[in-house]
């Protein structure tokens, strides 16, 4: 029971930081399109929305390992290493739209 509790929290905390990081995107992509002509309307929604996908892929991974709280063993800090591209391809299973700028943006997040 109280794992499950835990992993509600954490849970909470995900969405919060899904929901953050897409605020301070949005506030950067804002700023930066005032310099930046190539920041386009469609860029700065590209990047907010994949602020709210890019840890997406953490839910293809054992909760063992993304709610643990001690060092990741090398190989479970190499299987975290696969999240970005693990969101991509969940986000390409869905309805959502998304185009080729929101997919590079999350990939980015594995360099």
């Amino acid at each position: 029971m109280k794992q499950s509790i835990n992993q509600s929290l954490d849970m909470l905390s995900y969405k919060k930081h899904a929901e953050n990081t897409a605020r301070y995107s949005s506030v950067l992509m804002l700023h930066l399109s005032k310099e930046n002509p190539e920041i386009t309307l469609n860029y700065q929604k590209s990047t907010i929305l994949a602020a709210k996908w890019h840890d997406v892929g953490k839910s293809q991974i054992p909760a063992s390992i993304v709610f643990n709280a001690r060092r990741l063993s090398q190989n479970e800090f190499n299987l975290m290493k696969t999240h970005p591209l693990r969101g991509v391809e969940c986000f390409k299973n869905t309805d959502t739209q998304y185009d080729t700028a929101t997919q590079k943006i999350i990939i980015y997040a594995t360099l």
